[in-house]
């Protein structure tokens, strides 16, 4: 006899927040949809494992990248927000106030949305005044972040580029002004720090704040044309590589390995961000900035649809890889014929948007 016993409620919610949970068992999409309830109140020093549990169940439920990322960046956008909460808090607690708005930014793979792993700390601030009491509240403020996401597993970033270090902070004026250094003093130092920032994303903070603040990165962008330049000029020497067909490999014509992360995915992102900001946008995940170059009829609509699939093919080889262990270099003998065509005519597709941008700078 047919059970006739309703739905669970927190099933149902689970499939209306995330309807690919459809496709998978129903006691694992309960107890993923469960976990990613109780991330909040996980110790976190635990995050990081519960996370990486969670990214797991999704993969090998061969869940689409698309909603894979959507849903880790969830995840990991909560933490953010709890962990920035929880140091204002502990500051009131002890009689520290803050004496402006702020707000925090994240950039790297969290930006984009593309973060499925606590990897490395890449973020920002911004406050509303420029005064002692409020370089020093917010000194102490990044402090606590930045010691805070270690426990929880974001390892400290190589470069410095966290809002505990004072180039990575400072008052909407202060910002102004670096932007303008950015655009006058070009150094490699100088590109590494602007393509870092063509990827934040807004967190958490005032959003009043946030509005300001993204209103003076669109007027700094009428005078930082030279600069952006520059930053073609440079992503010209590094070039997506051409990744040979089936023909050419048999007749040894063909690379044998490429570094997806430097190769591939960071030529894609930098040649996206300098194509959305000489269009006067600097904000989005890499989706949201291909639409957005879709609307400003830069790129057709047919083009934006065949170089969102051709992303989210090089993540998912990009993710297969890093669940497997195997760093970020893939051995191109090692994948099967049919993933391998399928692989050269992704790289193809992002090597033609490269090529787009680098001709918007007559570079080509």
């Amino acid at each position: 006899m047919m059970s006739t016993s309703k739905p669970d409620p927190s099933f149902k919610e689970a499939v209306h927040l995330h309807p690919f949970f459809k496709g998978m068992e129903r006691c694992t999409a309960l107890s993923l949809f469960n976990e990613s309830q109780r991330i909040g109140e996980v110790p976190l020093g635990e995050v990081g494992t519960v996370a990486a549990s969670m990214l797991n169940t999704l993969w090998k439920a061969q869940v689409p990248v698309p909603h894979i990322l959507d849903f880790m960046t969830g995840i990991f956008d909560r933490l953010y927000k709890r962990i920035v909460q929880v140091v204002e808090v502990g500051l009131e607690r002890e009689g520290v106030i803050k004496p402006c708005p702020y707000a925090f930014y994240v950039m790297g793979s969290a930006g984009r949305k593309e973060q499925f792993l606590i990897t490395d700390q890449d973020h920002f601030l911004v406050f509303e005044e420029h005064s002692k009491e409020a370089d020093e509240y917010y000194q102490a403020f990044a402090d606590r972040v930045v010691r805070t996401l270690e426990s929880a597993g974001w390892r400290l970033c190589d470069g410095g580029m966290m809002a505990n270090q004072k180039a990575w902070r400072g008052s909407v004026g202060s910002w102004q002004e670096r932007m303008r250094e950015w655009s006058v003093h070009s150094s490699e130092e100088t590109f590494i720090n602007v393509q870092n920032f063509l990827s934040y994303r807004f967190i958490d903070g005032n959003e009043d704040l946030h509005i300001s603040f993204e209103e003076m990165i669109e007027e700094e962008l009428q005078r930082s044309k030279i600069l952006f330049a520059r930053l073609a000029q440079l992503e010209n020497t590094k070039q997506i590589p051409v990744l040979q067909s089936a023909i050419r490999s048999l007749l040894g014509m063909s690379r044998k390995t490429v570094s997806v992360k430097k190769e591939i995915l960071f030529p894609f992102h930098h040649a996206l961000q300098i194509l959305n900001a000489a269009h006067g946008n600097t904000s989005g995940g890499t989706r949201e900035k291909i639409d957005y170059l879709m609307g400003k009829h830069s790129i057709s609509s047919e083009f934006a649809e065949e170089l969102t699939d051709a992303f989210h093919g090089v993540m998912a080889l990009y993710m297969d890889i890093k669940q497997s262990g195997k760093g970020e270099t893939v051995q191109i003998a090692t994948i099967s014929a049919s993933n391998k065509e399928r692989i050269v005519r992704n790289v193809k597709t992002i090597r033609e948007f490269q090529q787009m941008m680098l001709s918007h700078y007559s570079l080509l």
